[in-house]
């Protein structure tokens, strides 16, 4: 009686081999992330040594979680493989027989499933090396590494569409080659600022005009680097927005790295009523000098104050000095301004009229 009914058939399988199956499922649901767990964990320790805690979150999300959802679909599609189509089921779509659709479909799924765990890894890979040229303080290697970790990727997902082309729809690949060398040239034309840009990362790896962190200054645009990919970099203004600028613009416009210069310039111009006497011009650009030069005490170096010009409406007085870059910005600042205040003290002890003030 009980062989009856295991060999009996249901949807053209016995319902011993409908059971066999959902028991693999389940079992596969139940043990893909107890194995998925354990072998990312002893990846893990192989990979960061003695800091394999600091990276949970992040092979968690990438290598676990994946590793977890191929496990389970390779034990199910093995195991719905074992049965045979029902006839019930079968019928046309866009004259393809619904059973090589289901193939078709889990196969490419199952592609998708294995290189989204490799880029998954590549990922993990990615900031384990980040940490360590962080410590390093390696910014020639944080960038190359953003980089190439860009390029696998792209690269992979290539990979990805061919694998699923191959296996799900057994196109052949020599055949799809030789096919996209007949569009070579439109996509070439249609993608023409897409591959200067990729070239124009590589430009400025090479280069190293800037890294990552330093403040640039590209088309009247000022601001922090935050990343610098294949196609863009993306640059935090001082209003603290984010343009995502591309990379064949930045290298083919004046760039200024503002984080290596070696001090911050600081110029004015006083422009004094014409009634002033030469006597008092005189009188105040010495007095301005002397207050600079005593000021070199504190990070405020190569002054210089001069009767550059007369004119029309009024007579210039040029002043330009510089702070070291041992002074923060802020701190930079309030020196200027208190150099300021002290300007216009000895302006009021003079009795010089000024009509204008200019500076940058």
């Amino acid at each position: 009686m009980a062989n009856g009914i295991w060999n009996k058939i249901f949807l053209d399988n016995t319902v011993r081999d409908w059971i066999i199956t959902v028991a693999i499922i389940l079992l596969a649901l139940f043990f893909s992330r107890i194995i998925s767990r354990l072998l990312a964990n002893i990846c893990v320790k192989i990979f960061t040594k003695f800091n394999h805690n600091s990276y949970s979150d992040i092979f968690k999300k990438n290598i676990v979680d994946p590793l977890s959802k191929y496990i389970f679909w390779a034990a199910t599609v093995y195991a719905l493989e074992r049965l045979k189509y029902p006839d019930l089921f079968e019928g046309n779509f866009f004259k393809t027989h619904f059973s090589n659709v289901v193939d078709a479909v889990s196969t490419g799924w199952l592609v998708i499933c294995f290189f989204n765990l490799i880029i998954g890894i590549t990922i993990f890979i990615t900031a384990i090396l980040k940490t360590h040229a962080s410590e390093r303080s390696d910014r020639s290697a944080l960038q190359m590494i953003s980089l190439l970790s860009d390029l696998a990727r792209a690269i992979l997902i290539v990979l990805c569409i061919l694998c699923i082309l191959k296996f799900s729809f057994n196109y052949s690949l020599a055949t799809f080659v030789t096919s996209l060398g007949l569009v070579t040239a439109a996509l070439a034309l249609a993608a023409k600022e897409s591959v200067e840009n990729v070239i124009c990362s590589f430009v400025i790896f090479l280069d190293k005009p800037f890294f990552v962190g330093d403040s640039i200054k590209v088309n009247d645009i000022t601001g922090t680097v935050e990343k610098i990919g294949l196609r863009s970099t993306l640059i935090r203004t001082d209003a603290k927005t984010l343009i995502s600028m591309s990379n064949s613009s930045v290298i083919s416009n004046a760039l200024e790295n503002t984080s290596n210069q070696t001090y911050r310039r600081q110029i004015q111009t006083l422009e004094v009523d014409l009634d002033t006497k030469p006597e008092d011009i005189k009188n105040i650009c010495d007095k301005i000098l002397e207050l600079l030069n005593k000021k070199s005490s504190e990070s405020i170096t190569l002054p210089t104050v001069y009767f550059k010009e007369t004119g029309v409406n009024s007579h210039k007085i040029y002043m330009e000095y510089y702070g070291l870059m041992n002074l923060t910005l802020k701190e930079f600042r309030d020196k200027v301004q208190q150099i300021n205040l002290e300007i216009v003290a000895l302006i009021q002890q003079t009795g010089i009229k000024i009509i204008r003030s200019n500076y940058r």
